[in-house]
């Protein structure tokens, strides 16, 4: 399986984690899905680590 990487690597991050606050705020909103749909929270998740680091 390769990877896409859409900038060049000096841009694009190699890794990328929540801080503290983010971390549990988004442990919270995947809870918020049922069982085997918490896929559907990856755009709240995305928007959250968007307004942390700037871009995705």
């Amino acid at each position: 399986m390769s990877v896409r990487r859409l900038a060049e690597e000096q841009f694009q991050p190699a890794n990328f984690s929540f801080n503290e606050e983010n971390a549990v705020w988004a442990e919270a909103t995947i809870r918020k899905y049922p069982e085997g749909r918490q896929q559907s929270a990856v755009i709240p998740l995305l928007m959250r680590a968007q307004e942390q680091d700037g871009w995705v």
